[in-house]
């Protein structure tokens, strides 16, 4: 399985939006990426996130997780449904580009 890892600024705006939902879709179908994974920063996470919502409407498939550097018990924060939640220990100590490599060799 192909994944995509997005890493942007927390202070994105939104004019951002429309190009995350077109890479999306190309990533879907040019690259074959049925995994996408973002994490709760920021604005650009929050837009990568409703990018592949809107696109799993057309592609079903497809799955969105959510990157949680922390456990919820360490550090409380609203989560949305538990099938959802990729944790990656602290411990490990991965850089998102790291992480991406892991997946990538994974798949």
């Amino acid at each position: 399985m192909k994944r995509c890892f997005f890493i942007g600024h927390r202070e994105t705006g939104e004019e951002v939006l429309p190009l995350l939902r077109q890479e999306v879709e190309r990533h879907v179908i040019e690259y074959g990426v049925e995994a996408f994974v973002v994490e709760n920063y920021g604005g650009f996470d929050r837009m990568a996130a409703k990018a592949v919502a809107e696109a799993k409407e057309c592609y079903p498939h497809i799955t969105l997780s959510l990157l949680l550097p922390y456990h919820p018990a360490e550090r409380k924060m609203a989560l949305p449904a538990p099938s959802m939640i990729l944790f990656i220990p602290r411990a490990w100590k991965l850089s998102p580009a790291a992480l991406l490599l892991c997946r990538q060799t994974a798949a």
